[in-house]
């Protein structure tokens, strides 16, 4: 659990992950929304988990589409492509 938790926060650390956790209900399950540039690279992400390598955690890799956001995370998101903008000169 302990490299799980290591490869997810290099994830989150390098900007790919945008949210991850999980439920608390009786048959709990973990959700990650990851920032991929394709699916392949989503997939990777996920095939080098140390915990869906080891058998621990059975992963299902879904794309997602936001249809719904908080201000605070547009407003977030809109401040972060501006730095990106900023960073490449545009």
């Amino acid at each position: 659990m302990a490299a799980h938790f290591d490869h997810l926060n290099r994830l989150l650390n390098s900007g790919n992950i945008l949210l991850g956790g999980r439920t608390m209900g009786d048959r709990p399950y973990a959700v990650v929304l990851f920032r991929a540039r394709s699916y392949a690279e989503a997939q990777s992400f996920v095939d080098e988990d140390p915990a869906v390598k080891a058998g621990v955690f059975v992963a299902d890799l879904q794309p997602f589409r936001i249809a719904l956001m908080h201000e605070f995370l547009a407003s977030q998101r809109e401040m972060e492509a501006t730095m990106d903008r900023s960073r490449a000169g545009i």
